[in-house]
């Protein structure tokens, strides 16, 4: 067990935001994950982008409540002005953190896409969501150091792990 990251906790009242009207999480990460990256920002790049989709077997049961598992991008170093307060650049449409609460969970049973897509992850269908592939863009500037922390942990209990599947990290220039 851990806190969550300085820079994103102090930016949410040091606990983990729930959906509005649920409450929040307590700030006590557990069964972290943790994936760092370390890049030079090549000439020309404004962006760094990846491709990800979370999987949890939290849902339903634990939709709108304190155990809220996560899955974050936080830019650790990095000094673009476009970097959000809280350095996570893992959102969901709703421009929230990724997590069981999060708008964009749509693979399950019942769900409009279905529940196909959780075939051969090890959730069940019938006792986990997932969210479609989505694209997270970091802000960079050329030339700096860009630290990048991939983290998914459970909030609150050290059970009903979560999963992230990721591909297509690839810079950007407008």
């Amino acid at each position: 067990s851990t806190t969550g990251p300085s820079q994103f906790m102090s930016a949410h009242g040091n606990s983990f935001p729930g959906l509005p009207g649920c409450g929040n999480g307590p700030n006590a990460a557990h069964d972290a994950v943790g994936l760092r990256l370390t890049f030079t920002v090549p000439a020309g790049a404004d962006r760094l982008a990846f491709d990800w989709r979370y999987v949890t077997s939290d849902y339903p049961e634990w939709v709108c409540s304190t155990f809220i598992d996560y899955f974050l991008g936080i830019v650790v170093t990095g000094t673009s002005p476009s970097l959000p307060l809280d350095r996570n650049v893992v959102l969901d449409s709703a421009a929230r953190p990724i997590s069981v609460d999060s708008v964009d969970i749509d693979i399950c049973t019942g769900c409009t896409s279905g529940d196909g897509a959780l075939a051969g992850t090890g959730y069940p269908a019938n006792d986990s969501a997932a969210t479609e592939w989505h694209t997270a863009y970091v802000p960079v500037v050329e030339g700096e150091t860009l630290v990048l922390d991939l983290l998914a942990f459970d909030v609150g209990d050290a059970q009903f792990d979560n999963l992230v599947h990721l591909d297509g990290l690839r810079w950007i220039s407008d």
